[in-house]
């Protein structure tokens, strides 16, 4: 049984054998749009749609299994090289950044390194200075920004 201690800023997940889990700081309600994969406290999820003080979430996995969380209880899902490849992104060696092309001419791309998010065309010519992202959500938010479009992981986080 997990066992959770909230305070205003961060959120400590602790095992039965009161093991660290999982730390992270809270998300804004404002900084939220319906698609966003985010981690509550049951796992991981969709935002569903955004209200004034609360969110509906659509748990991973589940067809109609909607939750109402309020501010305390989101936190970011922290990008990493394992989840990128979920979201759709191919690695590119050579440049060592992620890719997601977007038509003939055209790719996003996310900078690990730097966790910038750009629009760029082939000659990586791209309008500076990118998007910072440290969570799904902002990564999402930036595509978004970018192209106009959402986009949904591939696979299960």
């Amino acid at each position: 049984m997990q066992k959770q201690r909230v305070d205003t800023t961060r959120i400590y997940i602790r095992d039965q054998n009161n093991l660290k889990l999982k730390y992270s700081i809270m998300i804004s309600i404002c900084d939220l749009r319906a698609g966003n994969t985010i981690y509550i406290p049951q796992g991981v999820g969709t935002v569903i749609e955004v209200l004034k003080d609360s969110v509906w979430v659509c748990l991973e996995g589940e067809d109609f299994f909607f939750l109402k969380e309020d501010e305390s209880r989101l936190s970011p899902y922290k990008i990493t090289d394992e989840i990128l490849p979920k979201l759709g992104f191919e690695y590119d060696r050579k440049a060592r950044i992620y890719l997601k092309k977007l038509n003939e001419d055209e790719f996003f791309f996310f900078d690990t390194y730097y966790n910038r998010a750009y629009r760029a065309n082939q000659s990586i010519e791209s309008d500076p200075p990118g998007k910072v992202c440290n969570a799904v959500h902002e990564l999402q938010n930036a595509y978004y920004d970018l192209t106009g479009e959402m986009f949904l992981p591939e696979e299960a986080l």
